[in-house]
């Protein structure tokens, strides 16, 4: 008796502790995924200015103006520079690789919390504990890994998640269903 009361705390603090990861997980990916879109507008837009800066340089030269073709030649070389500096690819890419890391994280928790724990016998809570505590290490690894979240990105993250963003269809409580009259 007292063996099964042992093992079904266990079984609530394994339970618990897997929500805890998974719940990190969901808010650091999601975060992660809205830095990732901000470097991307932020290389797309100044990309794109200093294009349309130095065709307009350009044209400027072309139609002897070279006053104006040099001032939009100076500005393209800044937000070229301003490019180079900030690195937004770079900075994209870290962010979208470490919101992917988060999320194979959530769902390995996920799994471990609504499948596995139902599943395991209490011989082999042990093992699943010993995972757990592997599950947690990795995502401490994870974290110190990957770059900062900026204020924006997680405020925007847990913002959409309030709203639903990222739950499944499947976890939602089903619809109230309408009948026709």
């Amino acid at each position: 008796m007292a063996e099964n009361l042992n093992d079904e705390a266990l079984r609530r603090e394994v339970r618990a502790e897997l929500s805890r990861v998974e719940e990190d997980a969901t808010y650091t990916s999601k975060a992660h995924f809205e830095a990732a879109d901000r470097w991307s507008g932020v290389h797309l837009w100044v990309g794109i200015a200093s294009a349309l800066m130095a065709a307009l340089a350009g044209a400027s030269a072309w139609k002897n103006q070279p006053e104006i073709a040099s001032t939009l030649a100076l500005i393209s070389g800044a937000l070229t520079a301003l490019l180079t500096f900030l690195n937004p690819q770079s900075r994209h890419a870290a962010h979208q690789q470490a919101g992917a890391r988060f999320v194979a994280l959530r769902n390995e928790a996920r799994l471990m919390r609504q499948v596995e724990l139902l599943a395991t016998a209490s011989a082999a809570l042990p093992d699943l504990v010993t995972r757990l505590k592997d599950l947690s290490k990795r995502y401490s690894d994870a974290n110190a890994a990957s770059p900062l979240i900026p204020r924006h990105a997680y405020q925007s993250a847990a913002r959409g998640i309030r709203q639903g963003q990222a739950r499944h269809a499947v976890d939602s409580p089903p619809a109230a269903s309408v009948s026709a009259s």
